[in-house]
């Protein structure tokens, strides 16, 4: 069955395979004005999604918004483009209560994914162009759940998280983005007190 991304609203199909979805998780393009997302961004087959830096992206329901920790529900198990973009195939898990409702909300055309990125790795051009958006997991949901920001982009310690239980390595930028939050929570803090800040 085909999960695809919500950018335009339509339905899922399903296929015969069991348990194995497509996602189209990085859509080019959009239903928008000039043909964007809600946001005012879009993918195109130059957008830089890092797809040659991890092996695999972990497969989370809704983000990970709905737990504590994200919970894995399925496994990549390849990619590949056309032209609506990039494509995902993933064995959903079984075993795990969210994938069942992904699976089953697929064969009725309502099942949604959305891909999440490393958010301060992201690169965007005046237009909205998506020039770099280094995809940290792809998020399947069933139909109770819609994307409120089709290109969520995922947080450090929820990226962090996502890789460790995928059992995924993770790279040093995900690291990095503890030093920048900190850097930024200090520097909003002492702008707050009004403390000047040096270079």
């Amino acid at each position: 069955m085909d999960i695809r991304y919500l950018h335009n609203g339509l339905p899922v199909k399903a296929t015969d395979e069991p348990w194995i979805v497509n996602v189209l998780g990085v859509p080019y393009g959009g239903p928008y004005d000039g043909g964007t997302d809600y946001h005012g961004e879009f993918f195109t087959r130059d957008t830089d999604l890092w797809l040659d830096k991890f092996p695999k992206r972990p497969i989370v329901y809704y983000h990970g918004f709905d737990d504590p920790l994200p919970e894995i529900i399925g496994e990549e198990l390849e990619w590949w483009r056309d032209e609506e973009g990039v494509w995902f195939k993933v064995l959903l898990d079984k075993s795990r209560e969210y994938a069942r409702r992904v699976y089953e909300a697929a064969k009725k055309g309502l099942a949604t994914a959305s891909s999440g990125a490393i958010g301060h790795l992201v690169r965007t051009k005046e237009n909205g162009e998506i020039v770099v958006w280094p995809i940290g997991e792809i998020s399947l949901m069933d139909e109770s759940k819609r994307p409120a920001n089709p290109l969520a982009r995922v947080e450090l310690a929820h990226a962090k998280a996502v890789f460790e239980r995928a059992g995924l390595p993770h790279e040093a930028a995900i690291e990095a983005e503890v030093a920048v939050r900190r850097r930024k929570k200090a520097r909003r803090a002492a702008l707050m007190l009004g403390i000047p800040l040096d270079a």
